[in-house]
């Protein structure tokens, strides 16, 4: 009788850690998504304006902020000649700077906080993307 008892207990406590796993999993894809996409939009911007504006900067914080504790990181390497180019980090050499053809601007954004998925199973899995935006 208590063999019966401790199994159905455990049936059940997996049955539900791995609905729960589940569904963990389907929210951090949903989220890794979302970030991809708003990478892709500002990358897609930046390419076509050949600035990175402070409003298109607003917007990637913003959306990116409703979704949790997020780093951005930016290097634009700025083509000086044939063969040679200079290195931007800063935020402040970087926007609303215009760009010229040929320029790179690589956007990383990566999650600081664990995902439910993370605290649910111990996998180090967080939301991140990467972009690059060559000037066309």
């Amino acid at each position: 009788m208590a063999g019966k008892v401790i199994a159905n207990f455990l049936s059940i406590f997996v049955f539900v850690y791995l609905i729960l796993s589940g569904v963990s999993f389907c929210i951090y894809a949903g989220v890794n998504e979302r970030t991809n996409d708003l990478l892709f939009d500002v990358a897609e911007t930046v390419s076509t304006k050949g600035m990175l504006s402070d409003e298109v900067w607003a917007y990637l914080n913003e959306d990116l902020s409703k979704m949790g504790d997020f780093c951005v990181e930016m290097k634009l390497e700025v083509c000086v000649m044939a063969g040679q180019t200079d290195t931007y980090y800063k935020i402040e050499d970087i926007l609303n700077r215009k760009l010229d053809p040929g320029d790179r601007l690589t956007i990383v954004a990566y999650s600081l906080e664990p995902s439910i998925f993370e605290k649910v199973t111990g996998v180090v899995l967080r939301p991140a993307g990467v972009k690059v935006s060559i000037i066309a």
